[in-house]
This record gives C-alpha cells, structure tokens and sequence, in this order.
C-alpha cells in the first residue's frame, strides 16, 4: 500500500503507542483519522494534522461511522496497565471492543487492518526463543497468567477468526514490553525506583523496545504487502534491569547504588521475520532512555 493520499484510522490514537503510530503515518503522507473515546486528549495532535472521531470501543454503531471512508484501521485500542484490575476489566476492551473493531471495519467497507498484540500473548518460555508458532495462552490459562494477556491472546484469535471470516487483510504486531516518550506505565515506575536511596538490580533480561521503532514496524506493515496474513514479534534483545538502571543512571548521572540480584534468566523472541519484512529495528539501550527522558 502507497500511503500518499491513504486514509487510515488509528484506534486509541491519543495513548502511548497509538500516538507514535498517527504520527510516523502523517510523516508518510496518509490522512490520519484517531477514534477515541475523548477527542480533547488529542489536541496536540490535532495540531500536527490528525483528525478525531469519538468512539469507544463498546459502542459498534459509533466504530462504524468512524471507519466510514477509510483505506485501513489499525486496530490499537485496549486497556493495559500495571495496576490491578479485574477479569471484566480487561476482558470488555481487549476481548469485546476487539469484535466490535472488526464487526464496524466490515460494515464500514474496510479491506485491511492491522491488529496490534504483545509478546505477553505466548506461553511464558524462560528457556529457548519465542517464535511467531509458539504455544499461546488460552482461556483454560484464566487461572495462572495476567488477565491483560489471556485477553489479549483472546483478542488477537478472533482478530484472525473474523478477519478471514469478513474476508479482510490482516497484519498483527506483537511488541516485547514498550517504553519511550510518553510512556505512562514503564518510565513512571523507574522514575520512582530511581529516587530510593539504594535500589536491588535483577539481571533478569527483558525484551524491551523502543515505542518509536513498533510505530515505525507497524507502518511498515501498512506498506508491505508481503505482511498480509501474518504476524510478526516486535521485540529487543533481552535487557537486564540492571542494565537498564545502569544506562539510566549513565543518562541523568543521578541514582541509588545498584546491588545485583542475580537471577540468570532472560526472555528471548526472534524477531527475523519483522526485521526481514518490515524493516524493524531496536535503538541501542542508551539512546532509548535518552529519547524517552528528553536527555
């Protein structure tokens, strides 16, 4: 797809990812339309050209004039957030709101779209590499695992179910755990973490990725027609806390002492496929932090 001139609808467009993802489209020369459920929180970028339409995710009726007219809907909106909540709580828009996207995108006419997912999605798997065929989490893992991402594997199967049902061309993203600017989840926590007066450092690794570079995977899986029908693991080599509060200390020269607790285990997804076909690739550690603490 050549994004000049394109119409393209971004689902939560005024949150964290959803913002980058309106923006690196905008630079690509689409017509950018954010449904949210408050378009005032988009100002900003209404100012850098995005247009809204009030929508929530509950609401099919309220989809369906949103999307009417557009070439592609990237489907972004959920709830994710470290606070505890609910089954309900993430169930309705991860799992409801997903059906709802699909069900408006059909009736509105729209061929393609773009669901975004999370790496959370896969068994967890401490010992070998996450593939895009890996094992996924089910409803019978309710029990057992977060129930941001039960819901979410539940979001992205009928994603796939009603894509090929309604016959449209979908791309899923599924990014490793995402900081960067405007980050409200990962930098608020090490920023609290960061003023204790001493500070344990796991060197648990985890796949940490720019949010800048999923925008610009995400885009890309817009353009490349190759990506239709598949899914792709956007994800960074396994960073340790250690070494992220390391890189973050280096970055403001201010932190507690790091004591290492030492735990030999990383998370590691092979992202080839993203890198081959959509042209991904992770910023170095430093120049991340840097961006997301406007260092």
């Amino acid at each position: 797809m050549d994004l000049k001139g394109t119409h393209i609808a971004v689902t939560g467009a005024t949150g964290f990812l959803g913002s980058h993802i309106a923006l690196d489209l905008l630079e690509r020369g689409a017509t950018v339309r954010g449904v949210v459920r408050s378009p005032k929180k988009g100002s900003w970028l209404k100012d850098k050209g995005v247009t809204f339409a009030k929508a929530d995710l509950m609401d099919r009726a309220a989809l369906e004039k949103a999307f009417e007219g557009v070439d592609a809907v990237i489907s972004n909106a959920a709830l994710f957030t470290v606070q505890r909540k609910s089954w309900d709580d993430f169930y309705q828009p991860n799992k409801t709101g997903t059906e709802n996207v699909y069900h408006a995108a059909r009736a509105a006419g729209v061929p393609r779209m773009v669901q975004i997912s999370t790496i959370g999605v896969y068994k967890p798997k401490i010992f070998g590499t996450m593939k895009e065929d890996s094992p996924k989490l089910s409803l019978k893992d309710r029990r057992i695992h977060w129930n941001y991402a039960v819901t979410k594997s539940l979001s992205e199967n009928i994603a796939w179910e009603l894509a090929d049902k309604f016959e449209q061309q979908l791309t899923v993203i599924r990014p490793g755990p995402i900081y960067g600017p405007r980050d409200r989840n990962m930098i608020p926590v090490f920023e609290r973490l960061m003023r204790w007066p001493i500070m344990l450092a796991p060197t648990f690794g985890l796949p940490a990725v720019h949010v800048g570079d999923v925008a610009t995977a995400v885009v890309n899986a817009l353009v490349n027609d190759q990506s239709i029908g598949k899914a792709y693991n956007t994800a960074g080599e396994p960073v340790s806390i250690r070494q992220f509060m390391r890189t973050w200390k280096e970055v403001t020269g201010a932190g507690p002492p790091l004591i290492p607790l030492w735990i030999p285990l990383k998370l590691q997804v092979d992202c080839s496929a993203a890198r081959r076909e959509l042209n991904f690739s992770n910023r170095t550690l430093r120049a991340g932090i840097q961006s997301a603490l406007n260092k």
